[in-house]
């Protein structure tokens, strides 16, 4: 990881109290954090999007936002749709790597990911 990186994760982990978290752990918050926060400005708990730890087909994060709003439980998006009438979704999906190359392998595997997310929803 390059220094600039470096200094803005060590700053970031600072700030969120997560500086004694492994440094690929890390990575993924800080990650989840900027590419979740292009679409969502609310108060966000990286805990409920982060879901990375392996067997996950490369997705690192994932956050469901419903008609502005995170969702963390599906019975949320039901309460959405009765208050509402209608749902208008967007799906954020974040793969962290610290690596300096590029792997299109990658790009594969999370898009079998998503892939397998879609397909298991209830």
């Amino acid at each position: 990881m390059n220094k600039i990186v470096a200094s803005i994760l060590e700053e970031f982990s600072k700030t969120n109290g997560i500086e004694k978290m492994d440094e690929k752990d890390r990575f993924e918050y800080l990650t989840a954090y900027l590419t979740i926060r292009r679409h969502f400005s609310r108060a966000l708990d990286l805990k409920d999007v982060v879901i990375g730890d392996g067997g996950d087909t490369g997705i690192d994060a994932v956050a469901i936002i419903v008609n502005g709003a995170l969702m963390t439980d599906v019975d949320q998006v039901q309460e959405m749709l009765d208050q509402n009438g209608y749902l208008e979704a967007t799906f954020i999906f974040v793969q962290a790597d610290r690596t300096a190359g590029f792997n299109g392998a990658k790009i594969g595997t999370i898009g079998n990911g998503v892939q397998d997310f879609f397909v298991t929803l209830p």
